[in-house]
């Protein structure tokens, strides 16, 4: 028997064919379910400057995406 579905041993699960659920919160009742999970990505943006009279260009991070 299932703990998911208490008042009805005989339904099929929705969630079996899925990888990972999702729960929001403190909830113990899954949201949503998603069979794979892609990497998370971010990029910085170069940043150009002189400093002073230098003429050399330096790089730097700048903003993160």
């Amino acid at each position: 028997m299932s703990d998911l579905f208490p008042a009805d041993p005989n339904r099929l699960d929705p969630y079996k064919n899925y990888a990972f659920l999702v729960f929001l919160g403190g909830s113990t009742t899954p949201a949503a379910a998603v069979s794979s999970v892609g990497p998370v990505r971010r990029y910085s943006d170069v940043v150009e400057y002189n400093s002073g009279n230098d003429a050399m260009t330096r790089k730097g991070l700048g903003r993160t995406h």
